[in-house]
């Protein structure tokens, strides 16, 4: 689900400012931002894991693996008073990802950390924040293109083991009764339900099909540090409507900088 193909990031007018760089807008044009022109790109997925995020005035979240920071700061502008730390391995990324902040006059309401989330850096506080949520890497090291840009393949390409490492990695980032937030391949949710049944409960499964009537092709899963509850598969989610455009709940998603309703409280 790429960005301009689909109409998520919009081209500025600036448009490329550098060969390697474009400058797309999001949320309806309420944030602009810079992402590398080759390689992983923001799309859906960015904006719907943001919106999926239930951050409130005041809590802090961090998101694991922020990249140039732009599902970090769809968080940040749809939540007021919200503070938000993403943890990017890649350097080059993490300059893009302040440079964002700047752009879109966060301050200090969203600071980016370079650090590898497998191993999180011990200045780093640990059971302290409200919400973690990440798009973690999705295709195993053996399944990756070999011809793929290489921070591309390094945002997709992970051992077997990765996935588990970064739901450890969230769940000590949390404090009791915070809540992790995760977008997977549908494919993914034997495995995402398997590393989450030490230490999570009140799970919450949300499909993503792109269109009704087909397979789902992404899985939000939501979970409470140290609950019990019952998990529970939320209504099915439908990003576009027969002939290509996004249904009116997604639109409003995506353009509006609503969050991602899928129940009554």
């Amino acid at each position: 689900m790429a960005d301009t193909a689909d109409g998520v990031g919009r081209r500025s007018a600036a448009g490329a400012v550098s060969p390697d760089l474009t400058e797309d807008q999001f949320l309806g044009g309420r944030l602009t931002c810079l992402q590398p022109a080759k390689g992983f790109r923001a799309g859906a997925d960015t904006v719907l894991l943001a919106a999926a995020v239930p951050a409130q005035s005041g809590q802090h979240v961090i998101e694991l693996g922020c990249g140039v920071g732009i599902a970090s700061l769809c968080v940040w502008k749809r939540v007021p008073d919200v503070a938000v730390t993403g943890l990017e391995l890649n350097a080059e990324s993490v300059a893009l990802a302040r440079e964002n902040a700047t752009r879109n006059a966060a301050g200090r309401a969203f600071t980016t950390i370079e650090a590898d989330v497998t191993t999180l850096p011990k200045s780093l506080p640990r059971h302290h924040s409200d919400h973690v949520f990440f798009n973690p890497p999705f295709l195993d090291e053996q399944r990756a293109s070999v011809g793929a840009v290489e921070a591309k393949a390094r945002a997709i390409a992970h051992a077997r083991t990765g996935l588990d490492l970064w739901i450890k990695s969230g769940l000590a980032l949390l404090k009791p009764k915070g809540t992790l937030t995760i977008i997977h391949r549908a494919d993914a949710l034997g495995r995402l339900l398997a590393g989450l049944t030490t230490g999570c409960g009140d799970i919450e499964v949300i499909p993503i099909h792109a269109y009704a009537g087909r397979d789902a092709i992404r899985v939000i899963i939501r979970a409470v540090k140290g609950r019990r509850g019952p998990l529970r598969i939320r209504p099915s989610v439908v990003l576009h409507q027969e002939g290509g455009a996004f249904t009116a709940q997604i639109d409003a998603v995506l353009r509006d900088g609503q969050p991602l309703v899928t129940s009554v409280p």
